[in-house]
């Protein structure tokens, strides 16, 4: 008897991988549903079925993806069926496309007339000869393009054909269009469209149109010579040659039908049509025995030439939906799938339902002013997560381009000390170990590179200051075609004026060793010079302690991918040196390749994943941020088009405007149209990766929420909309609601005797601008937090000092005695730090803490209370709100839920809690009550007000008065609007003994 799934599958699943053996099956399977699961129990369910793994084809999409499916089915296999043994999978066809096709090619050479030896680029290779055979091409080497003999096309309607004409060719070759083939069908239907063109302004037209195809058919002939000549092929050379083995020999399509009894094709959504040209050769009639797995919503390699059709139309079998999430909550599902049902053509998706069932309140939407107050909140509320538990590495912040998105974020994340890892970009030669290894490579190679000089003389072995730079750097002056290195000898020769004795010595050192291992660069290979390099600077030793000291091998980890590039490089051109080398590295750079981060030990490191969308296909997070999501703004950029079955070729650009046929047919349009498309399924997989909390960030210019309209192709507005239409599931951030209290120094560092205060006072009267005689008629709005109002009401003079002529914070004697008592000692900071941590991440309690012993005491009593045990809503919770003219802030220590009701907990630890401290905490929870009754706060409108005594383990109720609250800020509002910081006998009993601003303030009571 044959073992079940090791592992358990819902219904849907079972369906789907028992579904048949005989017949054509679409397993649409939604985000985090299983997918891969599901192709594992197919792939085991048909070898129960008496079918051998050797017949059994299975294709993904990259060799990640394959590896892990291998991995998967050989574990069940073993687990189902250990009589097999673990040679089960030896003969097993699982892969990608092109490592099939490659397969298939060595295996049937004799009978196909297939070459063996035929090398195939990989996506850096490939672009590099697109680089080499352009600029070949513009000197006229690889092909006769000389501009004279072009009547029609102008020098620069030449060289935009030769820019952007190879990528649109390989576009065609990706659709299996041959350069006969285009060529001949190209001329064919532009002798239709121009039979009649004998106008003046026509037959120019025409004639340009007709040397466009020549000069393309000439390109894409030159390009297919160049990769025959270096016994190259392109990947997708491996599948039109399979393609065209299966056409043309008969005997090949038949053993390979013989052998493949049934076909399972993942990643069905991303094929092109190539690839399901393949797939139909290689298939039973009508796909009869191939099941596919994908989903068109997250289609979204468009611009790779994938075509969503293909997963849409033109594969009949049936439908098999999997819509049981085991990734996310139900309210990040609903977001995502109320998104994606936006698009027409998804508007009868099914909905995803999540076996985790509800969290709470797993959607923020974040409205930031500015990229970098957008930045700056990620990063703080990153570091919030890490603080209560969560490890960096459980967080992700995806972007729909990395390239593009602003440097504020690796800014901030660099600032706030929070380690990151970049793929999917060019995050790699960003890095500084990076920067400075090519810098000590490109001055071995050459040693007058001014740039390299500067970089290795800056870097972390010598640091010489950018004074002494400059300083030396000066020697040039007047002085033409003298270099940088031509100053630092002159400069060694007067003993280094410009430098101390030690940063001398070891720029001496370091430059003498690039020049001494420059002059044995052709005896040495590219490892052994950056090895050399790496040891005798000293550089390995830095990144060792670098390493140490984040607590990452991040730095070492890359200078490994450094040596791997340079291993990889002379294997493939063994007689390269270090120049050439050096050059590689520059045209990847210059080709804006994405080589992302050593990558393969990252999961080691405790770090934040910052990726594009791309990149993060397939993978899932707990914490994903989809950041700067700014309006899709899909324009038409292709400028070659190529339709054989209607329009035929048409060019955009024809001396400086458009070309009459391409006003006349907008072939652009579609192309938009799919692009519009695809960049909101792009979307749909960011807000699809997360699996605990999702954050929605964009810079907007509207300062509230109500405020955005729903624009055409808004993504970010369109998710807004949805969580304000549901509160329950999401908060909302508005842009106010970002700003940070500014940070004042230590208390009690800023006071020094009343001449320190007075220089202030008079550098402050100096540099303020003069009032005008008439008050302004429009006042700024005033900002307040709950201890800025309840400042003002104990000494108005005092907040005048603090808060309007910023002088430097005297000690807190007269802060309130409640905000002392919980701010300002360590034992509140340690118990509060402790209660955050707990409720947001869960664990031991008075493990987390780290105080005085009293704390740890009340703690006890804490957890042996109800409102302990209730479910965590929010911790540390911001929030903003307008309370007339005033925008007043504050943070609710936690929002929980008891009984069905939402409560707003306020904990203190204050020694004493008398009537007076009491009510000053009355005010501030009922300050947070309005804010809930506005829908800033999660969990509903009407909540109970719960100060928490933590020393005596009691809970005191408060009940909301909005009324009460909204009459006492308005009316500090209007005095501070006003100018008015009078003293009255409410402020008889203020405590000026003590008061930093007594020496100064003519107020000061005796």
């Amino acid at each position: 008897m044959i073992a079940g799934p090791t592992r358990t599958l819902s219904p849907e699943q079972i369906a789907a991988a028992h579904a048949g053996p005989e017949g054509a099956f679409l397993i649409a399977a939604g985000p985090g549903t299983g997918k891969t699961a599901t192709a594992t129990e197919r792939f085991c369910w048909l070898v129960e079925h008496r079918v051998p793994a050797g017949q059994i084809l299975a294709v993904t999409f990259n060799d990640r993806a394959a590896d892990e499916l291998r991995t998967r089915i050989a574990d069940e296999l073993m687990a189902r069926r250990p009589d097999l043994g673990p040679q089960v999978l030896d003969g097993a066809w699982i892969g990608t496309f092109h490592g099939i096709c490659s397969r298939l090619l060595d295996e049937f050479a004799y009978l196909v007339g297939s070459p063996r030896e035929l090398k195939v680029l990989d996506e850096t290779g490939q672009r590099l000869f697109e680089q080499r055979l352009v600029a070949r091409l513009r000197s006229g080497e690889a092909a006769p393009l000389d501009p004279d003999s072009f009547t029609a096309l102008s020098v620069d309607d030449l060289d935009e054909l030769l820019r952007s004409g190879l990528r649109f060719l390989l576009k065609l070759k990706g659709r299996g269009i041959t350069p006969v083939r285009f060529r001949k069908r190209a001329l064919e239907l532009h002798a239709q469209h121009w039979d009649s063109a004998d106008d003046a302004t026509a037959q120019p037209a025409a004639h340009a149109e007709l040397e466009a195809i020549e000069v393309l058919h000439l390109v894409y002939q030159a390009y297919e010579e160049a990769l025959a000549a270096g016994g190259l092929r392109d990947f997708d050379d491996l599948i039109l040659e399979v393609i065209d083995a299966l056409e043309r020999v008969p005997e090949f399509r038949r053993r390979c039908r013989e052998r493949f009894r049934y076909l399972l094709v993942d990643e069905f959504q991303d094929t092109n049509r190539i690839q399901l040209d393949l797939i139909r050769l290689l298939a039973a009639d009508d796909f009869g025995n191939v099941a596919v797995v994908g989903d068109a919503k997250q289609s979204i390699y468009g611009w790779r030439d994938a075509e969503i059709e293909n997963i849409r139309s033109r594969f009949k079998g049936k439908r098999l939906p999997l819509t049981h999430n085991r990734r996310s909550f139900q309210e990040i599902l609903d977001c995502a799938t109320a998104f994606i049902q936006r698009d027409p053509d998804f508007a009868d998706e099914p909905d995803l339902v999540a076996t985790r069932g509800a969290g709470s309140w797993p959607v923020t939407v974040v409205m930031a002013p500015d990229s970098r107050t957008e930045a700056r909140s990620v990063a703080e509320t990153i570091r919030r997560l890490y603080r209560g538990g969560r490890p960096f590495s459980d967080i992700a912040i995806l972007a729909h381009s990395i390239r593009m998105l602003p440097r504020d974020f690796e800014d901030e994340l660099r600032r706030q000390g929070i380690p990151y890892l970049t793929s999917g970009g060019s995050g790699f030669f960003d890095r500084q170990e990076i920067k400075d290894v090519l810098a000590m490579l490109r001055l071995t190679e050459n040693p007058m590179d001014d740039g390299a000089l500067v970089r290795v003389l800056q870097g972390p072995i010598v640091r010489l200051a950018d004074r002494g730079l400059y300083r030396m750097a000066a020697r040039r002056f007047g002085r033409h075609g003298m270099r940088l290195r031509d100053c630092f000898e002159a400069s060694r020769v007067e003993g280094f004026p410009e430098m101390e004795p030690k940063v001398a010595e070891r720029a001496v050192a370091l430059v003498d060793l690039t020049d001494r291992i420059g002059r044995l660069r052709d005896a040495l290979t590219v490892a052994d010079i950056l090895n050399r390099l790496l040891e005798e600077t000293g550089y390995l030793r830095w990144a060792e302690l670098r390493a140490q000291r984040d607590g990452s091998p991040r730095a070492l980890l890359n200078l490994r991918k450094v040596f791997q590039l340079a291993s990889r490089f002379e294997r493939e051109l063994a007689l390269a040196g270090i120049g050439d080398f050096v050059r590689h590295l520059d045209q990847v750079i210059d080709a804006e390749l994405p080589v992302g981060e050593a990558a393969d030990e990252s999961a080691i490191a405790d770090a934040v994943s910052l990726l594009t969308i791309h990149a993060a296909k397939g993978l899932e997070f707990p914490v994903v941020f989809l950041v700067n999501l700014r309006p899709a703004r899909a324009r038409d950029t292709e400028r070659l088009f190529f339709d054989p079955d209607g329009l035929g070729f048409v060019m955009k650009n024809w001396r400086g405007e458009k070309h009459p046929r391409y006003q006349a047919t907008s072939p652009g349009e579609p192309a938009v149209k799919l692009a519009i498309g695809e960049r909101r399924r792009i979307v749909y997989v960011g807000l699809t990766r997360t699996k605990d909390l999702l954050y929605v960030t964009a810079t907007r210019e509207e300062q509230s929420a109500r405020e955005v309209e729903m624009g055409d192709q808004d993504h970010f507005a369109e998710i807004l909309s949805w969580a304000l239409a549901h509160p329950e599931s999401a908060n909302v951030v508005e842009a106010e609601q970002l700003e940070l209290p500014v940070p004042r120094p230590a208390n009690g560092a800023a006071a020094d005797g009343s001449e320190v205060v007075m220089a202030v006072l008079d550098r402050i009267e100096a540099i303020q601008p003069r009032r005008p005689a008439v008050p302004a008629a429009a006042t700024s709005e005033i900002k307040l937090s709950f201890s800025q109002l309840h400042d003002f009401e104990i000494c108005p003079v005092r907040y005048r000092f603090s808060q309007v002529w910023r002088v430097p914070a005297p000690p807190d004697e007269l802060l309130p005695r409640f905000a002392r008592a919980t701010n300002s000692t360590e034992l509140g900071a340690a118990v509060h730090a402790a209660l955050a941590a707990w409720h947001s991440a869960g664990g031991d309690l008075l493990a987390l803490y780290e105080g005085p012993e009293a704390g740890r005491e009340m703690l006890r009593g804490y957890l042996a209370q109800p409102l302990a045990a209730a479910r965590t809503l929010g911790v540390e919770v911001e929030f903003n709100l307008r309370v007339g003219g005033t925008r007043v802030r504050g943070i609710v220590d936690r929002i929980c839920a008891l009984h069905g009701r939402t409560i707003l907990v306020d904990y203190k630890t204050n020694a004493t809690m008398d009537a007076a401290l009491v009510d000053a905490y009355t005010t501030q929870l009922r300050l947070y009550a309005l804010a809930a009754g506005r829908g800033l706060l999660p969990g509903g409108a009407n909540p109970r007000l719960v100060l928490f005594d933590l020393r005596r383990a009691r809970e005191i109720e408060v009940t909301a008065d909005d009324a009460a609250v909204e009459t006492r800020v308005s009316a500090v509002s209007q005095r501070i609007a006003n100018g008015d910081f009078a003293l009255g006998p409410e402020n008889a009993n203020r405590p000026c003994a003590m008061c930093a601003y007594r020496p100064i303030c003519p107020d000061a009571r005796p």
